[in-house]
């Protein structure tokens, strides 16, 4: 009987913590803002195909097939060693080569800063319920939920600047 109590004590206090995080929780995403969030993403993603283009095409045809080579080394080998890799190709590449690779990356990075930057402020005015201000109220419960407020990861190439 005792263990009866303590189990249904412990499910009333779950229960009530789970409704008052979703009562403070913020309104999901509308299908506008989902459309917006995966026009952001296209978008992203065609930034990066543009870098990945320059920098391969800053590469000699030699330096290409080294790239190739190195890459499926390392796709292959039992122990493989980055850092050896990345040594080895940084030593082939001219000045001139690494210089047009460096350049695609910083324009690339600015590319999509600014867009990330341009979509927050799209998002926070046009949906200020997705950014409630916090309180104590909320930060306690979400702590004190399953998983202890823990966020979920971002998905893995996502980039997040502040």
């Amino acid at each position: 009987m005792k263990y009866i109590a303590i189990l249904a004590l412990t499910a009333m206090v779950g229960a009530t913590t789970s409704f008052a995080v979703a009562q403070n929780a913020p309104p999901r995403p509308s299908p506008a803002m989902r459309q917006q969030m995966k026009q952001l993403h296209r978008q992203m993603v065609q930034i990066r195909r543009t870098e990945r283009a320059q920098m391969l095409e800053a590469l000699t045809p030699a330096h290409r097939a080294l790239l190739a080579s190195i890459a499926g080394q390392l796709a292959t080998a039992t122990q493989p060693n980055p850092r050896s890799a990345q040594r080895q190709l940084d030593a082939a590449l001219s000045p001139t080569e690494s210089q047009a690779i460096l350049g695609a990356v910083k324009s690339a990075h600015a590319k999509m800063h600014a867009l990330w930057i341009a979509a927050r402020k799209h998002f926070k005015a046009a949906h200020p319920k997705m950014h409630p201000k916090p309180d104590a109220g909320r930060i306690l419960l979400r702590v004190t939920a399953p998983g202890g407020g823990m966020m979920m990861p971002m998905r893995p190439g996502m980039v997040m600047h502040r």
